[in-house]
């Protein structure tokens, strides 16, 4: 009868296994939810996803840089081309992915036939949930955008 006792936990030892298992749970699902869903914390690329602008201006904004980031890696962006005489609306889009402190922009589509963007990278100077500010490594300009949405 011994044996069986030992095979079973008696009920006053049920108390303190379940409390050791649930502390062991405790700890480990909140690390599975991190794993899951890419690590702790907010990465550069999560903050980066959004609409930004070079103005927090809604009119402003509509003749400066917009440029919108999406979770799947694609951006869109919208500008004003300026010239001496005429100005014309600017679209394009494309792929961006982060590496370090880099962000690399690769164009795939413009909406002026006459006009090809270059593949574009930016220093990740600061990036906050509300301004980012980089330094476009092309031409070592200094720029902050501000987020809108």
């Amino acid at each position: 009868m011994k044996k069986d006792q030992d095979a079973f936990p008696s009920w006053g030892n049920l108390g303190a296994i379940m409390n050791t298992t649930l502390r062991r749970a405790a700890v480990a699902v909140p690390l599975l939810v991190c794993l899951l869903l890419g690590g702790c914390g907010s990465s550069d690329s999560d903050r980066l996803v959004g609409k930004w602008s070079q103005s927090t201006s809604e009119e402003l904004a509509k003749s400066g840089l917009t440029i919108t980031f999406l979770r799947a890696g694609e951006f869109r962006m919208a500008t004003t081309m300026k010239t001496e005489v005429m100005q014309m609306p600017l679209n394009a889009g494309g792929s961006w992915v982060i590496k370090g402190k880099t962000l690399e922009c690769k164009p795939s589509s413009v909406n002026q036939a006459a006009v090809t963007l270059d593949d574009f990278t930016w220093e990740i100077k600061t990036l906050t949930k509300d301004k980012f500010t980089f330094v476009v490594k092309e031409t070592q300009l200094e720029m902050t955008l501000f987020r809108i949405e």
